[in-house]
């Protein structure tokens, strides 16, 4: 399985993307092209192996309104609680 909050992000990261940052400092996810790309290393395994295979995605309702209405720092502190949440 791989988690989100892994402590080895560096070795998910896709060479194509060798200098960006393996997480996102506001939340302290990895960032998208690291989940890409342990997606593409899972899904792989699965076809190989025939192991079982779950991926779960996210999407917050409403977010943009948030940002949009609140601003930057209201929905900076709702991915932060997300994100805090998430990691329980």
């Amino acid at each position: 399985m791989i988690s989100i909050f892994a402590k080895k992000r560096s070795s998910l990261r896709p060479k194509s993307f060798r200098f960006a940052p393996p997480t996102i400092e506001l939340t302290r996810f990895v960032n998208r092209h690291v989940v890409l790309e342990a997606i593409a290393q899972a899904h792989s395994r699965h076809n190989a192996q025939r192991d079982s295979l779950l991926i779960i995605l996210v999407d917050l309702d409403h977010f943009k309104k948030i940002n949009h209405t609140h601003g930057h720092l209201a929905s900076d502190a709702v991915l932060k609680e997300v994100a805090r949440r998430m990691g329980n």
